[in-house]
């Protein structure tokens, strides 16, 4: 789990060291990408209710594979597409998906392991993320033109990802039992 939420941890934050070098290339003010940030603040919000709902309707890795796949394609439309509205949009759409994300591999972690481990090192995943995205992002320099290397790469992370999320679950319904601990049935007072 820490893996997974490293990788893709590593790869939304490799995008938003070049957020307003990008949004200025494709015309925005630096007042109007405060604004478009704020619009994704204020719908993060709701994101840890949405989560929930993804992890009691589906649960599992699959939301994890499906929001890698869904990053990837809203990255590679980010760094390649000219279109202001598509960078407003990809904007937006990476704050929330992030802010699911998160969440949700936190709740799956704390599922898989009653103790918590998995879920206080889900956290650790997303530190380690916050630190080697800008470290990877800065390896490039990223403008409208050249983008190649810098796509792939990032691709790369959500793909990597997913294929760690699909290893994770064959893993854990082939040792579900090692995984739960047994309910404990003392009361809490007595």
């Amino acid at each position: 789990m820490v893996a997974i939420v490293a990788i893709f941890g590593t790869g939304s934050n490799a995008v938003w060291l070049h957020y307003e070098h990008l949004g200025e290339l494709r015309g925005f003010s630096f007042r109007e990408l405060v604004t478009l940030t704020t619009i994704g603040g204020l719908l993060m919000v709701i994101t840890p209710v949405i989560a929930l709902k993804i992890f009691e309707k589906i649960g599992g890795f699959l939301p994890i594979i499906v929001g890698c796949a869904l990053q990837a394609i809203i990255v590679a439309l980010y760094l390649t597409n000219p279109s202001p509205t598509i960078f407003a949009g990809c904007i937006i759409a990476l704050n929330i998906l992030i802010c699911i994300l998160l969440p949700y591999a936190r709740m799956l972690g704390a599922n898989l392991d009653s103790s918590g481990r998995i879920a206080a090192a889900a956290g650790g995943g997303d530190f380690l993320g916050s630190f080697a995205g800008p470290l990877f992002g800065g390896l490039f320099t990223v403008g409208l033109a050249g983008n190649g290397q810098f796509l792939w790469g990032l691709v790369s992370t959500f793909f990597v990802a997913a294929v760690l999320c699909v290893v994770a679950q064959r893993h854990t319904k082939r040792h579900a039992r090692y995984w739960r601990h047994p309910p404990v049935e003392a009361p809490l007072f007595r």
